[in-house]
């Protein structure tokens, strides 16, 4: 009676490294010569996920099959790693470029294929900074270009009529559907001063910020005058609270409200406290 050595399972890899590019022309080839097949759209030189699971899958027997070499990876580094892991499982790596590590030829062959998909990409690498370099030095400057789109600024023209016709921030936001921090924006663009009157430096960071100090009421303006008076005689912060009946916050509030910074720590009186 006749044996026959059994067949291990062939796992298909797929992979492309951007979510534009189709996977579709490796798995119509993979289908052929494997039983199952694992794809992803993932770059080689990032963590593969199918790629870890392809290779748990792995027994001894079976193959691993790709397309092309560089599907797997694209260094030598990279890809005698993944190739050492399947043959210390007792399987096998097959390329349909024409590598098979089953035999001594084509462990021979996949290394030196290794070294030229390596090759490949440095000459990629440095064809691309080629590239940057003489575009730079022709006045082209690559990324995201800068400023402002036709329609923000358009947007900027409309918020600054309504700033300047005496509108709001919050009544601005709600009519243009946007946030606080765009209308700034927008202001700014405009050459519009979003405080009417000036900007504040902030002392950490020295960026140049508009100054959202909101107004008062008229009552508030009054009490805010009354605090000026009691602080302007020497009361402490304490007192001035009692007998106005509010918050000591709200006593600082109304000071710089009035361009008065307290500088001293007038909280109690030294002679009410004797």
């Amino acid at each position: 009676m006749l044996f026959t050595k059994k067949e291990g399972l062939r796992i298909g890899y797929a992979r492309v490294s951007t979510e534009d590019q189709s996977l579709d022309p490796q798995i119509d080839v993979l289908k052929h010569y494997s039983d199952i097949c694992f794809q992803e759209k993932m770059s080689a030189t990032k963590e593969r996920p199918e790629l870890q699971k392809a290779l748990k899958r792995l027994n001894a027997g079976d193959t691993l099959v790709v397309v092309k070499l560089d599907r797997l990876g694209r260094s030598v580094k990279d890809l005698i790693s993944i190739v050492e892991k399947i043959k210390a499982k007792g399987a096998h790596f097959k390329s349909l470029d024409g590598i098979d590590t089953s035999n001594s030829y084509g462990t021979f062959v996949f290394h030196i294929f290794s070294a030229l998909a390596e090759m490949e990409l440095n000459l990629i690498k440095e064809r691309t900074k080629a590239g940057l370099k003489a575009a730079r030095a022709r006045g082209r400057i690559g990324g995201r270009p800068k400023g402002v789109s036709l329609e923000g600024k358009r947007k900027a023209f409309v918020v600054k009529s309504l700033y300047d016709s005496g509108v709001s921030i919050a009544e601005i936001c709600k009519q243009c559907d946007t946030s606080k921090a765009t209308i700034y924006k927008y202001l700014r663009l405009a050459n519009g001063s979003p405080n009417r009157d000036t900007l504040v430096k902030c002392e950490k960071s020295g960026y140049i910020r508009p100054n959202r100090q909101k107004g008062l009421s008229e009552e508030a303006q009054e009490q805010a005058q009354e605090v000026k008076a009691l602080y302007e005689q020497g009361l402490p912060l304490l007192t001035i609270a009692k007998k106005i009946d509010i918050s000591v916050s709200t006593i600082y509030k109304y000071l710089r409200f009035l361009n008065i910074e307290p500088n001293r720590p007038r909280f109690f009186d030294k002679k009410a406290k004797k």
